[in-house]
């Protein structure tokens, strides 16, 4: 099982807050964009960073698909 944690940069406190699944992380993320409501349909400003932990206990970072996945970027 792959170890997993989640990240969304709050834009108003400039800090990033964490949530343990994707269900939470999209929960969060929703109530950072009720924050600033001016900015809620500019996605870049809400994206939410998926961490994955290696084998080696460091983390990998990129940002989540739809399923709260690694996105992988086509060339």
């Amino acid at each position: 099982m792959m170890n997993k944690k989640y990240w969304i940069h709050n834009q108003l406190t400039g800090t990033q807050e964490e949530a343990l699944t994707y269900a939470d992380a999209l929960v969060l993320q929703q109530n950072i964009k009720d924050q600033l409501p001016e900015h809620a349909d500019n996605p870049e400003l809400f994206v939410i960073t998926v961490l994955v932990q290696n084998e080696d206990r460091t983390w990998t970072q990129s940002r989540a698909d739809s399923y709260g996945n690694p996105q992988i970027l086509s060339e």
